[in-house]
């Protein structure tokens, strides 16, 4: 315990004197005390640290990162999610406006601001609604982030969908 307050009080010590908040003279006598005074004794369950940085990997030939986790998201990521089913499952808003949105449930059905219902599929990027007595319409799609959905129309005309 004592060790984690020392060290806490240290951190705090160097963080002042990075933002000139302690005066050169302070920061020297700061440092002279760390570095007379006594470690610790360690007791039975204590860890020991051999130093102060983590390694750049966990040495797995995999190179899944520090805790081999497969699922750990690499540092290259965009962040930006895929479209899927569940992705798509809510509504949305071509005009930014709420009260004027579409949605999408997980039973395959899409109801569009005009109360018209669709049935609707997901093929990789490819959306199609299919209107009752319609023609089925494949729309291209993808994500802009968590909210916005990037939208090609048959037309080739871009649209642009905001999560409600």
């Amino acid at each position: 315990m004592k060790f984690t307050v020392s060290l806490a009080a240290m951190a705090a010590l160097v963080t002042l004197g990075a933002c000139d908040q302690l005066s050169p003279s302070r920061q020297e006598a700061s440092a002279e005390k760390a570095a007379t005074t006594p470690a610790p004794k360690a007791g039975p369950n204590a860890v020991q640290v051999a130093s102060t940085s983590l390694p750049a990997t966990s040495g797995q030939p995999d190179g899944q990162g520090l805790a081999g986790n497969p699922n750990a998201i690499p540092a290259s990521s965009t962040l930006t999610p895929a479209v899927d089913r569940a992705y798509l499952i809510g509504r949305w808003t071509d005009g930014r406006d709420c009260q004027e949105s579409g949605q999408f449930t997980a039973d395959g059905r899409y109801t569009n601001t005009a109360g018209q219902t669709a049935a609707w599929t997901l093929e990789g990027n490819q959306l199609t609604l299919t209107f009752d007595g319609a023609a089925p319409r494949t729309l291209q799609v993808s994500a802009a982030d968590q909210n916005t959905l990037n939208v090609v129309n048959p037309d080739g005309t871009n649209g642009r969908s905001t999560r409600c």
